[in-house]
C-alpha cells in the first residue's frame, strides 16, 4: 500500500479537475413544421442510439401522431398515424423505441386501445398489437417498456377486479404474440395496476400508484418474473403516506429499481414529489430522492427512465422557488447521485417541461408539450448531450480532487470491485496504474 500510496499523494498535489458541467445547453429543440395548435407534442418521448421518437396525441382534432428524428442530423424521418386512428384517438399516449421498431400506443383505438408497431426504416406499419381480451375503456398501451423483442404493455383501466384496476401484458414484438397477462391476485378497484412498466431481461416492473391498497400506503410496485409469472419482490418505501402515488412512474437497471412517487411531500412543500432506490437482489430500499431544486407541487418522480446506471427524471410543474418552468434531473443510480439539472433556456412558466423525458447511453430528450412555437401549447422537445461517465470520480460529486484517490485507497484494500480499474477481477499494480492514468487525464 505504500508504493500506492505515495504514488497517488503526489498525484493530488498537482491534479484537481471539475467533471461536472455547472449550466447544460440542450443541443437541439425539436418542434413540429405541421402544428394544428393544442397539440402536445413531446408528451412522449422515446430515444435509442439513432433515432428520438416524440409523441403528439392532440394533433389534428386528437387524432394523434408520432414524429420520428434522426438523433444526430435532426431531420424529420418519419410522421407516424395509422389509417385505422381517426378523431378522439390519442395516438402517441406512449411511446417506446428498439433497434427495430418504434412502438406509439393510441388509448382510445377502438374503445379499449391499440398498440402500433412500425419499422423504425421506413417507418411502415408492421403489426396492431390488441389485448385478448380487451374491453371498453381499459386504456390499453397507457404505458409501455421494451427490452430487445419483448413489449410490455400496460393496461391500468382493466376493470377485471372492480373499476379500475388494473393489468399487464407481455408480447413478442417480432410475432405479436401475447406471451402473458398478469393480474394481481390482490389488486383492489383503483389501484391502477399497471400504470407504469419497465421490463428488462426477465424482470418486469409494474407500478400500482392507487391509493388504497393491502399494505396502506400510497402506491405499490411489485418486480416480478415475466417469463414464469413469479412475484420476486413487493416494494414500497417506509416513509411514504397514502396519497404518494408510489409506482406512478418506474424503472429499471440491471441491479436496481427507481420509483417515483410524485405526490409525495418532502421538504419542499405538498406534491413536491420524491424517487426512490431499491436494490433488486433483495428488494431494500437504498437511497430517496428528491431534488436539488424542488418545488411545492412540482411533482418530482412522475416520469422516469433509465438507460445503464443513469436515470432523468422529470419535475414538470411547481409553485415556488420563481419559476413553474419545470426541471429534470440526471441520476447515476448506483450511488443515488445528482449528475446534473436540466432546464429550457428561455423557457416560461406553464411549459410543463419535464412532462416527458428519455435518455439513451448520453442522449437525453425532455418534453415540453405545453410550449408555445406558433401556436398556442403546440409543445416542443429538447436534447440534451451529457459528458461521458468520469471513472475517477470516485465518489461521483463532480470534482476529481483528494476524496476520489482516498475512496480509491479504501475501495482497493477492502478488494472493492470499484477499485478494480481494469475489470480483470485481480486487484493489483495494473488497477494502480490505470486509475493514476484516469486521474491524470480528467474528465471530458
Amino acid at each position: 500500500m505504500s508504493l500506492l500510496t505515495t504514488a497517488v499523494s503526489a498525484l493530488s498535489l498537482t491534479c484537481v479537475v471539475s467533471c461536472a458541467h455547472a449550466q447544460l445547453a440542450p443541443s437541439f429543440e425539436y418542434v413540429q413544421n405541421d402544428a394544428t395548435g393544442g397539440d402536445a407534442f413531446g408528451i412522449a418521448v422515446a430515444t435509442n442510439a439513432s433515432v428520438a421518437a416524440v409523441g403528439a396525441l392532440f394533433h389534428n382534432n386528437d387524432q394523434g401522431a408520432v414524429y420520428v428524428y434522426d438523433l444526430e442530423t435532426n431531420t424529420q424521418l418519419h410522421k407516424l398515424v395509422p389509417d385505422s386512428v381517426i378523431a378522439g384517438d390519442d395516438f402517441g399516449r406512449s411511446v417506446v423505441v428498439n433497434d427495430q421498431y418504434v412502438v406509439g400506443s393510441s388509448i382510445w383505438h377502438n374503445e379499449n386501445g391499440t398498440v402500433f408497431v412500425f419499422d423504425i426504416e421506413t417507418g411502415e406499419l408492421v403489426r396492431e398489437i390488441v389485448a385478448s381480451d380487451g374491453n371498453v375503456d381499459d386504456r390499453f398501451g397507457a404505458s409501455l417498456a421494451i427490452d430487445g423483442n419483448i413489449l410490455a404493455v400496460g393496461c391500468p383501466y382493466d376493470d377485471w377486479a372492480g373499476d379500475w384496476s388494473g393489468s399487464v401484458y407481455i408480447f413478442n414484438l417480432d410475432t405479436g404474440e401475447e406471451l402473458i397477462k398478469f393480474e394481481w391476485d390482490e389488486t383492489m378497484p383503483y389501484d391502477n395496476y399497471g400504470i407504469d412498466v419497465d421490463v428488462q431481461g426477465e424482470l418486469l416492473l409494474i407500478g400500482a400508484s392507487g391509493e388504497s391498497t393491502q399494505f396502506d400506503v400510497g402506491g405499490i410496485v411489485y418486480l416480478m418474473n415475466w417469463q414464469t409469472g413469479a412475484l420476486v419482490h413487493v416494494l414500497y418505501p417506509e416513509d411514504l403516506e397514502e396519497i404518494g402515488k408510489f409506482g406512478q412512474a418506474v424503472g429499471l437497471t440491471e441491479t436496481h429499481a427507481i420509483i417515483g412517487a410524485p405526490s409525495h411531500d418532502t421538504i419542499w412543500g405538498i406534491n413536491a414529489g420524491a424517487a426512490y432506490i431499491f436494490d433488486l437482489e433483495d428488494g431494500n430500499e437504498l437511497f430517496k430522492l428528491e431534488g436539488s431544486q424542488g418545488q411545492m407541487l412540482g411533482f418530482f418522480g412522475e416520469h422516469i427512465q433509465t438507460h445503464g446506471d443513469r436515470a432523468v427524471i422529470g419535475q414538470w410543474y411547481g409553485i415556488t422557488g420563481g419559476s413553474s418552468q419545470g426541471t429534470a434531473y440526471v441520476y447515476e443510480v448506483s450511488t443515488g447521485t445528482e449528475l446534473q439539472v436540466l432546464t429550457p433556456p428561455n423557457g416560461i412558466d406553464y411549459d410543463l417541461f419535464g412532462s416527458a423525458v428519455a435518455i439513451h447511453e448520453n442522449s437525453v430528450l425532455v418534453g415540453a408539450y405545453a410550449t408555445d412555437r406558433g401556436l398556442a401549447d403546440t409543445g416542443s422537445v429538447y436534447q440534451f448531450d451529457l459528458a461521458p461517465s468520469c471513472a475517477a470520480d470516485i465518489n461521483s460529486d463532480g470534482v476529481l480532487n483528494f476524496f476520489d484517490i482516498s475512496g480509491f485507497l479504501n475501495a482497493f484494500s477492502a478488494n472493492d470491485t470499484v477499485a478494480d480499474f481494469n475489470d480483470d477481477g485481480e486487484f493489483n499494480f495494473f488497477d494502480i496504474s490505470a486509475f493514476l492514468n484516469s486521474f491524470g487525464a480528467g474528465c471530458p
